[in-house]
């Protein structure tokens, strides 16, 4: 049986480790974003999603 590799989207390192893996589905203020990150590319996506949500103050225009 042969093993599917899967790799960050965004920086490209294998996600071989159950560790290194965040997940495919992440909702943010209703919206989806279907994505494989490592851990490290997830707390930044976290990070500048948080920067844009403050920035935006909560108002829909």
């Amino acid at each position: 049986m042969t093993e599917t590799k899967v790799y960050c989207d965004r920086c490209g390192k294998e996600l071989s480790h159950k560790f290194d893996y965040t997940g495919r589905i992440i909702k943010v203020s209703h919206v989806e974003f279907v994505t494989d990150l490592c851990a490290d590319c997830f707390n930044l996506f976290c990070e500048n999603t948080n920067e844009f949500l403050r920035r935006k103050g909560g108002n829909e225009e």
